[in-house]
Parts: C-alpha cells; structure tokens; sequence
C-alpha cells in the first residue's frame, strides 16, 4: 500500500511539475520566499493591535509559539523519514527553478505547515471582526504551498502532511490564544 501511494504521490507530482512556463518561474520562485510577504506579516500585525489592544503582546507570544513548534516538528520528521526531496531524487526528471533544489529531506512540508498553521489562527483570532477572511487566508496558504510543488522541491503528499499538520498547529494555538483573550477582555470589564 505505500508503494502505490509513493507511486501515485510521484506520478502527479511529475505531472503538476510538468506545468510550468517561464512567467509562472518567476512568480513561484519570488512567492515561495518568505521576505515577500513582509507588508502582509505587518498588515496582520496592524490588524493584532488595532483589534486587540494590550492582548497583542499575548497573541505575538502565541504566533512565536506557533511557528516554533511548527517548524521544530517538520524538522524532526524530515529527520526522522529520510525521505528525499524530488529535486534531491535521482534519475527523476524535475523542472527547477534558477537550480534552486532546498535541502536534502522535504517529508513534510515546512511551508505548508506554517502557512495554514498561520492561516488557521487567524480564522480563529479574527472569526469575530471578519467572518470572510478565512478564504483569503487559505487561498494564500495554498498558494505559497504549491509554490513548493511548482519549485520542484515537495511532493503531493509533503504537502499535504504539512497542511494536515499545520491547520491542527494553528487550531490548537488559535483555540486556546481566541479563549485567552476573550477571558482576559472579559476579566479586564469586570475589574474596571
């Protein structure tokens, strides 16, 4: 059974990998760095303190978390599994992007992870002033994660552990910072 799901997992990496053109290079290529979307980190930043107040400090503290653990967890499987990137793979024929190949391992996907971890938490941190914002967010994950598929450097199933992982990641945080807050705001009424 993981035989034919590696197989399958490869098939449709080579052929979603197979569709590409030299525009869609350049995009994938500057979208999948993290530093592009700085004005975004700081719009969602804006969005904290202007929504949030003195509770911002609590919600930053949750993000570092968040990412952290994210990001150490995707590390210790890609460690764990071994399992080569396909830019890594040898005698599979990927379409790269300016020869960038990542590192060594990619089961699962780090970008994947944090992206819907982000996206995720602030579904949840944002349900109350912006109920349509979910969508956006998870088209933006999605995005930035088959920008990895696209690059060469993720399979299918890397992605989609790395989502799987990163949604439950943002929903644990997101849950308990949302609560955290509303039972601060609420005690912050009372005493005042």
């Amino acid at each position: 059974m993981l035989t034919t799901f590696q197989e399958i997992d490869r098939s449709l990496f080579l052929f979603l990998n197979g569709i590409h053109s030299p525009f869609w290079d350049v995009i994938m290529y500057q979208a999948t760095k993290t530093i592009i979307w700085l004005p975004v980190f700081v719009v969602f930043l804006i969005m904290v303190i202007k929504n949030f107040k003195w509770q911002s400090i609590l919600i930053i503290i949750a993000i570092a978390m968040m990412i952290t653990l994210s990001d150490q967890v995707t590390n210790f499987f890609k460690d764990s599994f071994g399992r080569l990137r396909p830019s890594h793979e040898p005698g599979l024929e990927v379409h790269l992007v300016n020869l960038y190949k990542g590192g060594l391992y990619g089961f699962y996907s780090a970008h994947a992870s944090n992206y819907f971890a982000l996206a995720t938490f602030f579904s949840i941190l944002f349900k109350r002033y912006f109920r349509f914002l979910s969508v956006p967010l998870f088209a933006w994950a999605f995005f930035i994660t088959y920008t990895r598929l696209y690059l060469g450097v993720h399979y299918p199933g890397d992605l989609l552990a790395g989502m799987t992982i990163g949604v439950c990641i943002g929903y644990f945080f997101g849950r308990i910072t949302y609560q955290t807050c509303e039972n601060t705001r609420d005690w912050f009424d009372r005493n005042t």
